[in-house]
């Protein structure tokens, strides 16, 4: 019986890259008198390559300094110290989230969060979009002392909703953190294709969708096929 289903947060429910094009219009208002243009949609691309889907937190700042062109240039320190303050308040939702929660919730399929990050962060992000009243249960990776891939902090949040994991399905973009750490754990994998390539040395996910909108027919006719 499918009673759950489990969802990552970056580039899943939250759409990184339109947060950072979101994030370039306020650095570009912020450091105007410093950069040599403003053109925000230039500045967007060079956040964004930089960023690297979220993966790239160690040379982000440094990248940022090195690869926009500047009058007055900000050490990577202060480029990092701007990005912790203001980014995850700028949070956008991945196209078809909200709807997507609402339209499982209704027919009583439990609704959790599995992210790596701080707890600061990824609470900001939820309560700037509202998603934290759709889960049941969140788990943070800074907060249980777990990051995926580890199946442990999957099985956190199967025990948070009392279930086992052939009761749940999880949704992530990440082909190890995400799919790999939940196929270990025993649940069925959906896989949101769209930000990161597939390498092949990966658990096969169960199903791959390009869309949110996609997973709730997928889920409904794995409700109807349950006898």
């Amino acid at each position: 019986m499918l009673a759950a289903v489990l969802f990552d947060l970056d580039c899943t429910l939250v759409d990184r890259v339109n947060s950072i094009r979101q994030y370039a219009i306020r650095f570009a208002e912020d450091f105007r008198q410093r950069l040599v243009s403003t053109n925000r949609e230039g500045i967007a691309e060079v956040l964004i390559a930089a960023d690297g889907w979220g993966y790239r937190p160690a040379t982000r700042s440094q990248d940022i300094a090195a690869n926009l062109a500047w009058q007055v240039r900000p050490s990577p320190d202060e480029i990092a110290a701007y990005w912790s303050r203001h980014f995850s308040s700028l949070a956008v939702a991945m196209d078809g989230a909200v709807e997507v929660l609402e339209t499982l919730q209704r027919p009583g399929i439990a609704l959790g969060l599995v992210t790596n990050g701080t707890v600061r962060v990824q609470a900001q992000k939820l309560d700037i979009l509202g998603l934290r009243s759709y889960f049941r249960t969140v788990v943070v990776s800074e907060a249980v002392g777990l990051e995926k891939p580890h199946a442990a902090i999957f099985q956190h949040a199967l025990d948070g909703l009392g279930l086992r994991a052939d009761h749940a399905w999880f949704v992530g973009d990440h082909p190890e953190n995400d799919i790999l750490g939940a196929w270990r754990v025993g649940l069925c994998t959906v896989w949101l294709r769209g930000s990161l390539t597939w390498t092949g040395t990966q658990a096969v996910p169960h199903h791959q969708i390009d869309h949110l909108r996609e997973l709730v027919p997928l889920l409904m006719s794995a409700r109807l096929e349950v006898p």
